[in-house]
Parts: C-alpha cells; structure tokens; sequence
C-alpha cells in the first residue's frame, strides 16, 4: 500500500496534462487548397498509364489513355497481353463502353457501366479528382509528404495513398493507391501514371 499513493498522485497529475492534438501544418493547407483551385480550372488535360485493380479475390491490369475535356471523358483501355482495345467515353448524359467498334454497355454512369463490364468497384467520380491530387470534399484532412505534397487523405470509405509526383512546375501524381475496406472485402486501384498531358 506504501507505493498506491505516490502512483495515484502521478496518474492524477497525467490526466490533467492538456491534451495535445496533431499539429496542422496550415502553410502546406493553404498551398493545398490554392493547388485544387487551380487545377479545377484547367478542364483539359489527358495521360498514358496503366490501373490494377483488386476486390481481394480476383485482380487485374489495363493500359489507359485518358482523355479529359470538362465533365466528357474518353478513355482507351488495352489489355496487356492480348493487346484488345476497349474504349469507354461520355455519350450526352451517359457513359458508354465499346470493344472492337461494338456497343457492348450503356448506363448512366461510369461506374455502374464498370461494375457491369468487371464486377469491380471503382469510384470513378472520386478518381477523376484523387488522379490529380483534388479532394471531392475540401474539409478533408491530409497528411503531407516533406516536399509538402499530399501524401495521403482518407474520402469516402477510401484511404488514398500519393507515392510518387512528377517535376512539373505544378507537380502532377505518378502513382495513386487507393483502398478500401467494406464488410470484410477489401478493394484497390492503384495508378501509374507515365505521362500527364496539360495544354
């Protein structure tokens, strides 16, 4: 009993310690959110890469070309052994996907076109921003790399991982994992971007 005293002073003295939250690096914020200003201006830009994608059981890997112009897209997807093309492309108010000039799907959106083509869950709304290192929701905290680049941020059920940017005077992501988790099934889309394309 001789040493309870001095033990409960001691945890007395720790629990009214003010408690330190993380500190926010509001210079790297700021730049974050002059960034995404930008970019959401330039409503023309494309690139080549390639996409893995997994839902934890099945995974497979496309070569891209993408093509942006404001909210129309037109992306050529290749498979890399077989070297089959498939394109998929904004038609009006909706999405198409086509495969050797055949009309293979049509819907209302990209990823409910996807996830009939695939089974895969892609957020291909989010995506279009998390490629170019945008938040879709500007309250959302990152975590900041040392060159003062988004290394991560957490959206929509997703952890978004940033692993590699280009020397461009605005730098442009190289690499995107993105990550999920929902009911115990797992998902992923990881970007490698080879070249950005901005007129």
């Amino acid at each position: 009993m001789k040493n309870f005293f001095p033990v409960l002073v001691c945890l007395f003295l720790a629990a009214c310690q003010p408690q330190v939250k993380p500190a926010i690096d509001i210079g790297n914020v700021q730049r974050q959110i002059e960034r995404e200003a930008e970019l959401k201006k330039q409503v023309e830009w494309s690139f080549r890469g390639r996409i893995a994608v997994s839902d934890g059981q099945q995974a497979g890997t496309v070569k891209l070309r993408w093509q942006q112009r404001a909210e129309q897209f037109d992306i050529e997807i290749s498979l890399p052994i077989t070297n089959q093309k498939y394109r998929l492309r904004s038609i009006g108010n909706g999405v198409r996907l086509e495969g050797f000039g055949l009309v293979m799907l049509e819907g209302e959106s990209a990823e409910a076109v996807l996830q009939q083509a695939t089974g895969w869950r892609i957020p291909f709304h989010d995506m279009q921003l998390w490629l170019r290192g945008i938040r879709t929701d500007s309250a959302t905290r990152i975590e900041f790399a040392p060159n003062g680049l988004p290394a991560q941020f957490r959206e929509n059920g997703w952890l978004v991982d940033y692993r590699g940017w280009d020397s461009a005077v605005m730098p442009m992501p190289t690499k995107v994992f993105a990550n999920t988790s929902d009911k115990g099934k797992n998902a992923s889309v990881r970007l490698q971007i080879d070249a950005w394309e901005i007129p």
